[in-house]
């Protein structure tokens, strides 16, 4: 096998593993958890490639790219204000909703308010005398996020 099909294969484990946590355990934090997981599954990837004298660098990079886009791609469909006003309409009697009580749900102040309370579930910020702050983690993930926006020429 070379080190590309491995790095895959070690992708599609981490993948069911990670899938199963988060179905037996509690889903707070998943995109810090997540992030770190797949920092320690590439590097243990590049020990098994090395061990095995299979090591290049697009196996692992590659496992890693597909890490970050399973992050992305779950994260946003767990959080997705859009698919959340969706699913209230798919669930509700004959997919009929009364509007006024929608727009109560799902108004701007309603859908900052959810965001905000995520953020703070997920401890990345602290609400604290009418002020909120960023926590050490998303201090943590704001400069990992700025470093990659300037290694992309991102603003």
């Amino acid at each position: 096998m070379n080190g590309t099909f491995i790095s895959f294969i070690i992708f599609v484990l981490t993948l069911f593993t990670h899938i199963i946590f988060c179905r037996l355990t509690n889903k707070d934090g998943l995109v810090v958890i997540g992030f770190l997981f797949g920092i320690i599954i590439t590097s243990i990837d590049i020990i098994i490639l090395n061990y095995h004298n299979h090591l290049n660098f697009f196996g692992p990079y590659l496992l890693f790219t597909l890490w970050i886009l399973y992050l992305i791609i779950t994260v946003n469909i767990i959080n997705s204000v859009t698919l959340k006003m969706l699913n209230s309409l798919y669930q509700s009697p004959n997919g009929k909703f009364d509007k006024k009580k929608f727009l109560g749900i799902f108004n701007e102040k309603n859908g900052l308010t959810t965001r905000l309370d995520m953020l703070a579930k997920n401890k990345l910020i602290v609400s604290k005398n009418n002020n909120l702050s960023l926590t050490n983690r998303s201090k943590l993930l704001m400069g990992i996020i700025i470093q990659i926006k300037y290694i992309f020429s991102v603003n």
